[in-house]
């Protein structure tokens, strides 16, 4: 595989390590951060003793913020797959003074039979997907033994581009933690690997999970939002992220307040 050029460009976080001719890196170029509106939304109910992982971090748009929230750095950790990229995120959370950044260089949720599909000039798209020989050319793990191996999260957001529904459905300390999530809800990705969005539905709100989304702008540079609650995944479009929040915690309390 061509290894793909880099750049130095100025974000929100300072000067940060980035993919040049890149859909992510012009966002970023453009509002200080990759879907900014979003991530604030995102990263609103973190306060600083939260743990949290961050599950398809890419080059690090998530995490920074992240750290931003956070008082101890040592509570986030940080997972990608793609080993160039995995280098990029790991320049970009020493940049922001985290000598000893948990960051895993690993694909989460994945199994033999799958190989890794790149999307031309969209890094942060890239995605795991059937292959045509059941082989396994990558290093995986599942949100247990990430738990088990560093520490249980209070906080899971996850990008793992329509894997959603197999690695929460598969993990015991989702079942009985219920972290707050944040993932995307996608119908043609999840479909790739035999799931439905009612699927999804179905699960999250038998573990007692409530929907909250962003109606403001997704892409700005500032970092307002404006907050809804939806009572299914089903009624509010194919493409959209979610923050999902049990309905018992006085994060969703909060929520209920604003909308």
């Amino acid at each position: 595989m061509e290894t793909k050029a880099t750049q130095e460009v100025r974000s929100m976080f300072g000067v940060i390590c980035a993919f040049q001719d890149d859909l992510i890196t012009d966002q970023v170029l453009e509002y200080g951060n990759h879907t900014r509106p979003e991530f604030a939304f995102a990263t609103s109910v973190l306060d600083f003793d939260m743990r949290v992982f961050d599950i398809g971090a890419h080059i690090g748009t998530f995490s920074m913020l992240a750290l931003r929230k956070i008082r101890d750095p040592r509570n986030l950790l940080s997972i990608e797959g793609n080993q160039e990229t995995f280098s990029l995120l790991v320049s970009n959370l020493k940049r922001q003074g985290v000598e000893d950044a948990n960051a895993v260089n690993a694909f989460v949720g994945a199994g033999p039979g799958l190989q890794l599909e790149t999307i031309e000039r969209n890094t942060g798209a890239s995605r795991l997907v059937p292959a045509s020989e059941k082989r396994q050319d990558f290093h995986s793990v599942s949100i247990d033994q990430l738990a088990s191996r560093y520490f249980v999260p209070d906080y899971l957001k996850i990008d793992v581009e329509g894997m959603e529904h197999l690695v929460l459905s598969e993990s015991k300390m989702v079942r009985e933690e219920q972290p707050i999530l944040y993932l995307e809800a996608a119908t043609k990705h999840l479909a790739i690997h035999g799931h439905t969005l009612e699927d999804l539905n179905i699960m999250l709100v038998g573990l007692g999970y409530k929907f909250f989304v962003n109606v403001g702008e997704r892409n700005a540079r500032h970092d307002l939002f404006k907050v809804k609650s939806i009572d299914s995944l089903l009624r509010h479009g194919n493409f959209f992220d979610v923050l999902c929040v049990p309905a018992h915690s006085e994060s969703c309390r909060s929520l209920d307040l604003v909308v």
